[in-house]
């Protein structure tokens, strides 16, 4: 299949998927898109994935390393690009403040492919989904993504997303999700200070905002969801050739559904034999 470019002149999605029945993820996403008449490829674009190639470790053990490498997993993200408008003319993209989804996917509401509903709602079908954010930017990079994200502002249909943010009423958190990798709180207030030219009025709250922003710092997992060069040892010591490596990618955008995990860390609750 082929990958379309991250543009901001389009509405993006960045979808999580867990770290279990790894085959089996696309299927069940294609399968509940077609529910709703979509189809990738003919209603949306899958957008290539950010890619930073200097994210390997350099060790005198070049053969583990490799060995290593190989056992990698596919990523547990993918990117799916909409134009706007055929997105306004399906989904409630303006209108899902407060939504939220729930641990079982058996207590969401029956699907009506013919009325307009949000993503959340929709792809809350799929078992083995975390989370679905709403992606503002991307890059190799944590600056790549903030450049990312400030082109999104100036553009006519990011202005138009991003206003009914700034609002003086409205409660708001920025989550930094590290795949396993451990940064203490003034590592992930680094992070977050890229992205302060967003501005964000209101009140800062850590617990059930109005508004959850997420950073995510992707790096290269294996089959088990581990990083494959751990930032810490054992010991939780530092190991600094693992340290000085750059991201595999970075995302920014706004959570749907109400939160990040929406299985709660329990998705080995569903049989899907």
């Amino acid at each position: 299949m082929d990958h379309a470019i991250l543009t901001p002149d389009r509405y993006n999605i960045l979808i999580e998927f867990a770290h279990i029945h790894l085959d089996f993820q696309r299927a069940e996403l294609e399968s509940v898109l077609s529910i709703h008449d979509i189809i990738i490829g003919r209603d949306c674009l899958e957008v290539s994935l950010p890619q930073n190639t200097g994210h390997k470790a350099v060790s005198a053990d070049t053969k583990n390393l490799e060995e290593e490498s190989s056992e990698s997993a596919d990523r547990p993200f993918l990117i799916l690009s909409f134009q706007y408008d055929y997105v306004i003319s399906k989904f409630n993209i303006y209108n899902d403040d407060g939504e939220c989804i729930k641990d079982d996917i058996s207590e969401v509401s029956t699907l009506d492919k013919n009325s307009k509903r949000t993503f959340a709602s929709i792809l809350s079908r799929c078992a083995l989904i975390r989370s679905v954010i709403e992606l503002w930017g991307s890059g190799t990079t944590t600056d790549s993504c903030a450049n990312s994200v400030k082109t999104l502002s100036m553009n006519e249909h990011g202005i138009k997303l991003l206003s009914r943010h700034m609002v003086d009423t409205t409660s708001w958190k920025i989550t930094v999700h590290t795949l396993g990798s451990k940064y203490n709180r003034e590592e992930q207030n680094e992070m977050r200070a890229k992205f302060s030219f967003l501005n964000f009025p209101g009140k800062i709250q850590m617990k059930d905002p109005l508004h959850e922003y997420i950073i995510i710092r992707e790096i290269e997992l294996d089959f088990k969801g581990s990083p494959i060069y751990p930032r810490r040892g054992i010991h939780k010591e530092i190991i600094p050739e693992h340290d000085k490596l750059p991201p595999l990618a970075v995302y920014f955008g706004r959570i749907l559904g109400g939160r990040r995990d929406w299985r709660g860390g329990r998705l080995e609750k569903y049989n899907l034999k």
